[in-house]
């Protein structure tokens, strides 16, 4: 009821929507639009001999999707590689993440510490008992089967969360993770101790980063008092350099973003002097593009090891309204990270979900839908995109399905990643005057070779997609979330599957 509610007064005030650019888009094959994939939290990719794997929290298990295109990520299944038995910890499990040291895969993630529960009485879902574990794989497939490594001992019985690992060229290994810095303080600081093999922590941790910047310690929803937050951190090896990213402050804020410490070329990962921190985030919301809640990132690299990206999770809401969320509403990003003269990395500004980018250099992209005549439905509640049923009209709406040839689609591949659909092989569907804004009506015209009479399908799974205008990059949506028969049909920023207003189900006919 929410999301309808935000939709429909969305809908009702375009005017007082951000403010944004809007481009004419002429990709060649090649590109994709972000979100990658919806309900997924604190996302982990690693690109293995012609595969992506992607891990994200899952909550009470861990899952690995594999898929040859970051495209197809959203709609490939997921494998669960591991689920405890221990009865103390069924509901908390979070940050999986994969790494490949000596042949081996290894999983790193946070859950309740089944000890400390079982001894002290603590419900699973008391997050305040967390501590990491590994995995380790039989052998070099990422889909496992994994056996249990144990828990990672950070030498003080307190709060420990979203560890990490890197290698350095000579082979040394190191462990970073978000803990406190006693079992009674609340804060989260970063900690990093070396590590004799991935599975054991062989010295004692030492202390990289406190919060202390206000933006690093804002107050969260509800709450007056300010939560002093660093976590997730994740290591880029960059020409030589070390990175450390992390976030800061809560996931609920809007103002989730991104900090990051600089290793001085040629120091000791375990010296805290040899870090510089940034005193402003390197990422962050972007109010213009409707993303918010940067943060919990990861890095890999495309297919051809040319180029460097980064994973992280944001939200878009229904209205450009900046909003925070721990919860499904999370949804996985990715863009291509490019380097200043000085060697440090540029993350630019979180990528507008209308922004049409180029896939990761070697990516092979999605397998084109096939041509054919389809049903359209939305999910919202299975009503079908209609166009003029009644004689000359060109309005396109979405109404109970009655099989009639107003209700058909003619789909044809264009190549470039985009397809163009016809009413039952007549009038084609655009935007309406090619208008850019948001609430742009949608109708059936006669061919006119123009963007906004072509589509990107980019699947979201199990048979449906986004539809979205090779015009605006916006998405066909069922105005306000509006059940009534008929409703509809606009152009509006894609927000996501909730509500179900912007997801449709494409299914052949014949």
């Amino acid at each position: 009821a929410l999301v309808m509610a935000a939709c429909s007064a969305a809908l009702a005030s375009p005017a007082a929507a951000a403010p944004h650019t809007d481009k004419i888009r002429t990709e060649s094959a090649g590109t994709f639009r972000n979100p990658i994939k919806r309900d997924a939290a604190d996302p982990w990719i690693q690109f293995y001999q012609g595969s992506y794997y992607m891990t994200e929290t899952r909550a009470d298990r861990i899952t690995i999707t594999k898929a040859s295109s970051v495209a197809d990520l959203a709609a490939a299944p997921e494998t669960m590689v591991w689920q405890s038995t221990a009865p103390n910890r069924c509901c908390n499990l979070w940050a999986p993440e994969l790494h490949l040291v000596d042949g081996r895969w290894y999983l790193y993630y946070t859950d309740v510490d089944e000890p400390v529960a079982a001894a002290w009485g603590v419900h699973p879902r008391d997050t305040s008992h967390h501590r990491m574990y590994v995995l380790q794989s039989a052998g070099t497939d990422p889909l496992g089967p994994y056996t249990f490594k144990g828990v990672l001992n950070t030498t003080i019985e307190a709060f420990a969360i979203d560890g990490t690992m890197f290698e350095r060229p000579d082979g040394s290994l190191y462990f970073i993770w978000s803990g406190a810095s006693d079992a009674t303080s609340s804060a989260q600081n970063l900690y990093i101790a070396p590590m004799s093999n991935p599975w054991t922590i062989s010295g004692s941790r030492v202390l990289l980063s406190e919060p202390t910047y206000d933006w690093e310690r804002r107050p969260r929803p509800l709450a007056p008092a300010s939560f002093a937050i660093n976590e997730g951190p994740a290591v880029l090896q960059h020409d030589g350099r070390v990175f450390l990213t992390y976030s800061a402050s809560a996931c609920d804020l809007a103002d989730y973003a991104l900090g990051m410490l600089t290793l001085t070329p040629g120091g000791d990962p375990v010296e805290p002097k040899a870090w510089t921190k940034s005193a402003t985030p390197v990422f962050h919301r972007s109010d213009a593009h409707w993303v918010f809640s940067t943060g919990h990132n990861g890095f890999f690299t495309s297919p051809d090891g040319r180029e460097t990206w980064i994973v992280y999770h944001g939200v878009t809401p229904s209205d450009s309204a900046p909003v925070g969320a721990c919860d499904a509403r999370r949804s996985a990003r990715i863009q291509r990270v490019t380097f200043n003269d000085d060697g440090t990395p540029n993350f630019g500004v979180p990528a507008a979900s209308w922004d049409s980018l180029a896939l990761p250099s070697g990516d092979p992209g999605s397998t084109p839908v096939l041509p054919g005549r389809y049903e359209i439905t939305t999910q919202l509640n299975g009503n079908a995109l209609s166009a003029g049923c009644s004689a000359g009209a060109t309005e396109v709406t979405v109404m109970p399905y009655q099989d009639t040839a107003c209700q058909h689609w003619d789909l044809r591949y264009l190549g470039g990643g985009s397809y163009e659909l016809a009413s039952a092989g007549r009038a084609l569907l655009g935007v309406a005057g090619c208008a850019p804004d948001n609430g742009a009506a949608v109708d059936v015209r006669p061919d006119a070779n123009i963007d906004c009479q072509k589509w990107y399908l980019d699947t979201v799974g199990d048979g449906q997609y986004r539809i979205s205008s090779r015009g605006s990059g916006k998405a066909l949506d069922s105005a306000g979330c509006s059940s009534t028969d008929p409703a509809r049909v606009d152009m509006w920023p894609y927000w996501g599957d909730l509500g179900g207003c912007q997801v449709w189900q494409l299914t052949r006919l014949g």
